[in-house]
């Protein structure tokens, strides 16, 4: 079991070293939900029906 957490942690530590990781996990979910929520926010509103 100790291995499994070392390998563990030395791929965490690795992927977390890329800006590109922390984008992905942090940033991208925080905007999607702040996009995809602002929609669902004014639903009580009537919306023009586009043909």
């Amino acid at each position: 079991m100790r291995k499994i957490w070392t390998i563990v942690t030395l791929h965490l530590k690795e992927f977390f070293t890329t800006p590109g990781s922390l984008v992905l996990m942090f940033v991208m979910p925080a905007l999607f939900s702040w996009i995809f929520g602002g929609i669902s926010v004014n639903s009580e509103q009537n919306k023009p029906i586009v043909n």
